[in-house]
């Protein structure tokens, strides 16, 4: 068998990069695309850490030093002061090891274009090589507030996911290279702060034609209605305000919409119902929701509603009754709900209702 053996401080790496602690049963794979990049990598070992200390200089990360609570100075469980950092440890070790690896080379060749940790403003190699298209199919920024002064031009040709991870309480403007990614499939918006923020520059959504999956977190949710998205799949609205974001928004392919911890969402607007290719629709973490739309019944292809901890919820709109696809409904944690419709019996492909601590309804007479 090809591979790589350690007894002690003799080691062996093969070109397959497989490295194995017979001593203490680690394991490290990893299947690279070329010699110095790794597209996969698949961990396991036990709870000591004398195998990785090992590991570490044969694979070239000289960051490492030896500190009695922590194998790294810069692993999240050294900082959150882990009562098992050894642990916890090893996991951002070899993310740190597989993102070393993976960045090796031509930053516009790379197939993952990565910012390894928060900055205030671009890599500077990234602008430097900004004259010639980039390559990645993933792209990661991670940043704090950014203006328009902030951003440079890039063109991602093949992207296909993009993250846009920063902290800002006021205002981010969203990068306008984002027009200069046809092939763009999913966005992922994300804000680290303590509170929420204001979105601009939107009208780069313009060409995202191939947009499927767009994930929003604790931002201000502008009014969707303005976003040419018709190809749009999935949609997440996490701790966010979204006042009258959804009002007149049409989605003909959208499948699956998620809205959680969005405690200024008061009512779902009638628009919803017509979206008729949803399937999924989940409402979970809501507090102040009382009101859902009467015409929920013109949802013909749903198959789950989630309407998880809602307690301002009271009444199921009778038009539930009218949805022959339901098969799943989650109404657990509404705590102040009353009962449910009277034809619920009516669903013939229903098959699973969960009601856990909905102690207001007592009797489920018409089932």
């Amino acid at each position: 068998m090809q591979g790589a053996s350690c007894r002690k401080g003799k080691h062996f790496v093969s070109p397959m990069r497989t490295v194995y602690f017979n001593g203490w049963q680690r394991v490290l794979t990893a299947y690279p695309n070329k010699l110095s990049r790794v597209s996969w990598v698949w961990v396991r070992f036990q709870k000591t850490r004398r195998s990785l200390l090992m590991f570490l200089p044969i694979c070239g990360l000289k960051y490492m030093h030896r500190r009695r609570r922590s194998v790294c100075y810069s692993c999240r469980a050294f900082e959150q002061k882990s009562p098992h950092p050894g642990e916890r440890c090893k996991h951002d070790v070899l993310r740190d090891l597989a993102l070393h690896l993976r960045n090796d080379g031509s930053v516009n060749e790379r197939g993952r274009l990565l910012m390894p940790g928060r900055e205030t403003e671009l890599p500077r190699e990234w602008e430097r090589d900004s004259d010639q298209p980039f390559h990645a199919k993933i792209v990661s920024v991670h940043t704090g507030e950014m203006k328009e002064m902030d951003w440079f031009q890039m063109e991602f040709p093949k992207c296909e996911v993009l993250i846009l991870n920063f902290s800002s309480d006021d205002e981010y403007l969203l990068p306008p290279f984002i027009e200069n990614k046809p092939k763009l499939r999913a966005l992922i918006i994300m804000n680290y702060s303590t509170s929420n923020c204001i979105l601009n520059g939107f009208s780069v959504f313009s060409n995202l034609t191939n947009l499927r999956s767009l994930w929003l977190e604790k931002v201000f949710v502008p009014r969707l209605s303005t976003i040419p998205l018709k190809n749009l799949r999935k949609i997440y609205i996490i701790l966010c305000k979204i006042s009258n974001s959804l009002d007149q928004s049409t989605f003909p392919r959208l499948t699956e919409l998620t809205i959680d911890h969005c405690d200024a969402l008061f009512q779902l607007p009638s628009c919803i119902c017509a979206m008729p290719s949803l399937k999924n629709l989940s409402v979970t973490n809501c507090h102040s929701l009382y009101q859902l739309p009467a015409d929920l019944g013109k949802l013909q292809s749903l198959q789950i509603l989630r309407l998880y901890a809602c307690p301002a919820l009271q009444t199921l709109p009778a038009s539930i009754c009218e949805l022959r696809c339901l098969k799943y409904i989650d109404i657990s944690q509404c705590v102040n709900l009353r009962c449910l419709p009277m034809d619920i019996g009516k669903l013939a492909n229903l098959e699973q209702i969960d009601m856990r601590e909905c102690s207001q309804i007592a009797l489920l007479k018409y089932l």
